[in-house]
């Protein structure tokens, strides 16, 4: 009987760390009512601009406030990244090839090791790597146009002038489907049947 009750109480000190952890660390990913994951709608850039288009970017089809969020402490906070960048790319332990704040931001979303923030790297053999994927490509893959625009929100939310210029999108030859415009039905004119009179003279 002493074993079941020891049983039953870490059970039940399991049931409760994970209710916990899903009401208190998992983000909530917002409903319309249904009870069904509520769609993001996502204008294009050219409507709503690069900050607004960022900002859907960094919380939807990025999934930049999974990890960059107070609640989870998994990744590094953004809100003062633009002003820290400086401080990053010129330390010791940069490996990168950035030399200003949009260089470090675009090559910290493509290649996340190249600087490590203290706690949260990963010991990999005597280095020491960013568990961040990189965004350009895998399931994430954002493309030119997205990576700036999230550089946008994140200068615009450290109350800066949005500096960073958006490329224009371009299409890969993956993107440029031919169109298939049906041919029109070769049309051979046929002769017009008449009624020819018989008759002859007046």
């Amino acid at each position: 009987m002493n074993n079941f009750l020891k049983i039953a109480l870490f059970g039940g000190l399991l049931i409760l760390f994970f209710t916990l952890f899903s009401v208190y660390y998992v983000p909530d990913i917002g409903t319309d009512g249904s009870g069904k994951r509520a769609a993001r709608v996502v204008l294009p850039i050219e409507e709503v601009g690069p900050v607004a288009y960022g900002e859907e970017v960094y919380y939807g089809r990025g999934g930049c406030a999974h990890c960059h969020d107070s609640a989870g402490g998994r990744a590094p906070l953004l809100d003062s990244v633009v002003a820290l960048a400086p401080s990053r790319y010129g330390s010791a332990g940069y490996t990168g090839n950035a030399t200003n704040v949009i260089g470090y931001l675009s090559e910290s979303m493509t290649e996340p090791s190249v600087y490590v923030v203290d706690g949260y790297g990963t010991l990999l053999g005597k280095r020491i790597v960013s568990p961040m994927p990189d965004v350009s490509s895998g399931p994430i893959s954002l493309d030119a146009v997205e990576i700036a625009a999230v550089i946008a929100y994140l200068q615009d939310m450290a109350g800066l002038e949005v500096t960073v210029e958006i490329p224009q999108a371009e299409l890969s030859p993956d993107e440029l489907l031919p169109v298939d415009i049906p041919k029109p039905a070769s049309v051979t004119p046929k002769p017009i049947e008449t009624e020819q009179s018989e008759r002859k003279g007046p």
